[in-house]
Parts: C-alpha cells; sequence; structure tokens
C-alpha cells in the first residue's frame, strides 16, 4: 500500500533516510495522529478475493492503533506523494521479501 496526501494532512513526518520518504498525515488532536493509504491493483484483488490487511508493529508494547475504512471522498489525494519517488510502481517491501525492524 502507498501512503496518500489528502487535503485534511496537516503533518509530515520526514523520512530517516533518502529512500524512506515523507508521510503525510492528519493530526486530529493530540496524541491522534491519521494516515490515509491506498492498495495498488494486485493488492485490491487479494483483498477482493477474501484476503486481509496485515499490520506490522515494531514496537512493544504494542501502541493503541486503529485500521479502518476512508471513503472515496475522505482520501482523495491532492497531488503526488513524494514516498520513495522514482520507485512508485515498486511494492514496498519488495517482492517476497518481508520487512524488518
Amino acid at each position: 500500500m502507498k501512503p496518500v496526501k489528502t487535503a485534511s494532512c496537516n503533518l509530515v513526518y520526514k523520512g530517516p533516510t533518502p529512500d524512506i520518504g515523507d508521510l503525510h498525515c492528519q493530526r486530529v488532536e493530540s496524541g491522534h495522529i491519521r494516515s490515509f493509504w491506498k492498495p495498488s491493483e494486485a493488492e485490491l484483488a487479494v483483498l477482493n478475493a477474501g484476503g486481509a490487511v496485515k499490520l506490522d508493529t515494531y514496537t512493544e508494547p504494542i501502541p493503541p492503533l486503529a485500521v479502518n475504512v476512508a471513503s472515496a471522498e475522505e482520501s482523495k489525494p491532492v497531488g503526488p506523494h513524494p514516498f520513495k519517488q522514482g520507485l512508485e510502481d515498486e511494492p514496498w517491501p519488495a517482492k517476497n521479501e518481508e520487512a524488518s525492524p
């Protein structure tokens, strides 16, 4: 999935290295940060075939999290997201690779 920069984004987490892009988010209130993600066509096909969204969290204890669905209007992109520029068609992590903490 790729992050989506929406009109409600009012906060940017800067990527720590050049190969990790910035994450545009919405600070809903203090302590409540929201980001929007769009599945690729291949990921959408997996979901439509009964697959599920997998959430990996690289910290313990696991912080409070919520995974929800946003309407097309709420998650409408306002421009290209600068995530890993030049690699927009590449999945992250790469195919057949697991992300490592």
